[in-house]
């Protein structure tokens, strides 16, 4: 049996977060997560490749993105995951440069846009980084 990158998704939205496992689980493991609680459980259990979580207007105000990708890339114990973000946010970089993600893709996005995004980020093969 071959190793599958394991994300994390952490997106509110459910619409949005049942169509990002739907277009990414035939190829990754994919963990689902709807709220801050739910990503930190989930980070903590299991070996996570991957935080691919959503970036929002009320983030900005709220920090719950940056604080919990803050966290996870303040584990020391732990390989440190690739973070990247889905946004509608255009000046995103700018914003919060100390959350450093991989890469953000830009909200509205199709099923084969996310599709090439994460294979340019993270390839296709079994556990491939």
């Amino acid at each position: 049996m071959s190793v599958r990158t394991c994300i994390l998704l952490y997106v509110d939205e459910a619409r949005l977060r049942q169509t990002i496992q739907d277009t990414l689980s035939a190829t990754y493991q994919i963990y689902p997560a709807s709220n801050l609680i739910q990503a930190s459980n989930l980070f903590e259990q299991e070996q996570i490749d991957v935080v691919l979580t959503e970036f929002r207007p009320v983030d900005v105000v709220e920090h719950t993105c940056t604080e919990f990708i803050s966290s996870v890339q303040a584990r020391s114990s732990q390989v440190k995951p690739q973070i990247l973000l889905v946004s509608s946010i255009p000046y995103l970089a700018e914003l919060f440069t100390h959350i450093s993600p991989a890469a953000t893709l830009r909200v509205p996005f199709s099923a084969d846009q996310l599709q090439q995004f994460i294979t340019q980020h993270l390839g296709t093969g079994p556990g491939e980084p």
